[in-house]
């Protein structure tokens, strides 16, 4: 009897080990999981920063050399706008096209007009608006919301001084139309 009941708690014990070994695998098994989760969530993170690293890069070649290969370092960012359409907004080959006639002298004509400096994003939603992209569309191509770019778009009024009633896009265009008729003057 006491041998039945010697292996009745052993069994037993045995068991309780099973199922407490069972358990600790699957608490190991989402811990593993999330530390996975963790380390992808890391990965993205630096990948975010490298491109900041590299775009702060080419920020500070651009103050050093005013010409590259024959290529304006101001209009780098017209690069980068054509990567983000391309990738935000598929199928717009019209705004590709109008990004190709952005050229150095409407750039200039953006600094020396604006009051105060023009940052490289300032730069890039000129461009935006000068193209035609509309408010959402903006919004889209730089992952922010359309009321963030109704304050960018106030801000750049006032950096070019016109009113509330001016057309922001009308004026920029009317700009890159007046610098590409005064670049084949000069030609």
């Amino acid at each position: 009897m006491q041998m039945i009941l010697l292996c009745s708690i052993l069994s037993g014990v045995v068991v309780l080990m099973g199922l407490w070994l069972y358990a600790e695998k699957k608490s190991a098994k989402r811990r593993f999981d999330l530390y996975e989760a963790e380390k992808e969530l890391l990965v993205k993170q630096m990948d975010v920063q490298t491109q900041k690293i590299n775009a702060l890069e080419r920020l500070l070649e651009n103050k050093e050399e005013p010409v590259k290969d024959g290529y304006a370092l101001n209009l780098m960012f017209v690069d980068d706008l054509i990567k983000l359409v391309n990738k935000k907004l598929p199928g717009n080959d019209e705004y590709i096209e109008m990004l190709g006639h952005i050229d150095d002298q409407y750039v200039n004509a953006l600094k020396r007009i604006a009051v105060g400096s023009l940052t490289i994003p300032y730069l890039k939603y000129c461009v935006c608006f000068a193209i035609g992209l509309k408010i959402n569309e903006v919004a889209e191509c730089f992952s922010i919301e359309p009321s963030s770019v109704h304050m960018v778009r106030y801000r750049l009024k006032k950096k070019f001084g016109l009113s509330n009633q001016d057309d922001l896009n009308a004026f920029l265009r009317q700009l890159q139309y007046m610098e590409t008729d005064n670049s084949s003057l000069r030609s």
